[in-house]
């Protein structure tokens, strides 16, 4: 059979529990037999008697061996080389143009009659030539505190025949005043490589309402296909199950949490959706409670409970980063340099050298996480937030609220904070910043923990 991709997806309709998989051969080109299946299936209860069957989607069809970039070549069995562990006959095919698919098939003459014998298609079916790609550009340095540093880059345009970079290298060396970085382990210097690997795409479905009543199903469409309907107080199990019953999903994990957030009065849960075998910036889910088109946010139709909502959030973009910060071992004082390089899955690329040097040194903190605003009354809205990711190398001492003209601070201790006195025909901006003796971070703004009135309101019309 050679390499297959398989993908499953669940189909049910009135007294129907189904399955489907897709098989689809990678390797075996051509018309493919039928498989044979051995029913060994029971229904657990007794209930039914189930039914198992093979159908032929699409037929397989042979590649035409023709075209501009097609050829061939007659070679003698004395003129070839031959491989001493496995005895097979080996053949470079040169000239070929960089980037461009190709397959191959080979077919032997023994000397009778004046034809060649039945031909023998290549595995894998498809490859391409590849070369070296093209080395990252743009290396830059900025210090996250006194012990890292992050480098960024922009990545090359020619990917050397392949159709993705697969990771990238960052390597980062201590150099001394006036000398060349030794990007090697034999200098008495500091050297370090570390590998940048794709990231998994990480999407939340965040279940919301203002009292614990929330109830109902709903249907997670995800690029064209949707699940079956998925209860909001289902497991965690149900959920994968129901997301890897679409073919457009290969694997996910799906972890639940209660959403809590410090001072601000809201129930419902976070389903956090990684999806394993699927690379890249993916798009997002989309949600169908039958009240209107899909979308990343819905309410009313199929869900019901005090003000609930559902939506959906992207927690991480999948895809290959363009930037990496270093674990905390460098020293403050120090001068270092980096280089990445990129790999295509044949050859990696030259290495690019940072534009400059740098020491790490403190620095002022990132911006506060999962900022929220939650409307508490007509003249009350609650703020809260997370601690930053980097604190810059110093201590947080507190925290700046700004909600239109107005602004106010906290101590780090606080993570929360109540506006009150509002004009309930005013709409504010509200944003939160982290600072520190080093500085203040970039603003975060906040994002509304529960819909407003309105939106709910035109999204259930």
């Amino acid at each position: 059979i050679g390499e297959v991709k398989v993908t499953r997806r669940r189909t049910t309709g009135i007294g129907i529990n189904s399955f489907q998989w897709a098989i689809i051969f990678v390797e075996k080109l051509g018309n493919v037999p039928l498989l044979n299946v051995h029913d060994h299936l029971t229904c657990s209860d007794g209930s039914a008697t189930p039914l198992i069957y093979i159908t032929e989607a699409t037929q397989g069809v042979l590649p035409k061996m023709d075209g501009s970039f097609a050829g061939e070549i007659e070679l003698d069995v004395e003129s070839l080389q031959q491989m001493d562990s496995t005895g097979d006959f080996v053949h470079v095919v040169d000239d070929l143009m960089r980037g461009m698919p190709y397959h191959l098939r080979v077919s032997a003459w023994n000397g009778a009659g004046d034809s060649y014998g039945r031909a023998q298609y290549s595995t894998p079916a498809i490859l391409t030539p590849m070369d070296k790609p093209d080395p990252p550009s743009s290396v830059e340095m900025t210090s996250i505190d006194d012990s890292s540093i992050q480098i960024s880059w922009n990545a090359a345009l020619n990917k050397g025949g392949s159709h993705m970079i697969t990771k990238y290298k960052a390597e980062v060396a201590e150099v001394e005043p006036g000398t060349e970085a030794q990007f090697n382990d034999e200098s008495n210097l500091f050297y370090e490589s570390f590998d940048v690997d794709y990231t998994s795409e990480v999407q939340a479905i965040i279940l919301e309402s203002s009292a614990d009543d929330m109830g109902g199903f709903f249907v997670v469409n995800f690029m064209g296909e949707s699940t079956p309907n998925i209860s909001t107080d289902a497991e965690a199990d149900d959920i994968k199950e129901a997301l890897e019953g679409i073919s457009t999903i290969d694997s996910v994990d799906v972890s639940i949490y209660p959403h809590s957030q410090e001072f601000i009065t809201t129930y419902g849960q976070r389903w956090i959706i990684t999806f394993d075998a699927r690379r890249g910036n993916l798009p997002s889910m989309l949600i169908d409670s039958g009240s209107g088109q899909l979308s990343t946010i819905a309410t009313g139709g199929t869900i019901f409970g005090s003000s609930s909502i559902i939506r959906v959030e992207t927690i991480s973009n999948g895809g290959l980063p363009s930037s990496f910060i270093t674990p905390p071992i460098l020293d403050e004082g120090k001068l270092y340099m980096s280089r990445i390089s990129s790999f295509n899955g044949n050859s990696w690329s030259d290495s690019t050298i940072s534009h400059n040097s740098i020491s790490p040194s403190k620095s002022a903190p990132s911006p506060p996480r999962d900022v929220l605003v939650n409307v508490l009354s007509d003249t009350e809205l609650g703020v809260s937030w997370k601690a930053p990711v980097f604190d810059g190398g110093a201590s947080i001492a507190g925290y700046k609220i700004v909600w239109g003209d107005n602004d106010d601070m906290v101590p780090a201790s606080q993570l929360f904070f109540l506006l009150d006195n509002l004009d309930p025909e005013e709409s504010f901006l509200v944003s939160v910043t982290a600072f520190s003796s080093r500085g203040f971070s970039d603003p975060a703004l906040a994002k509304p923990l529960l819909c407003p009135m309105e939106l709910i309101e035109s999204i259930t019309l």
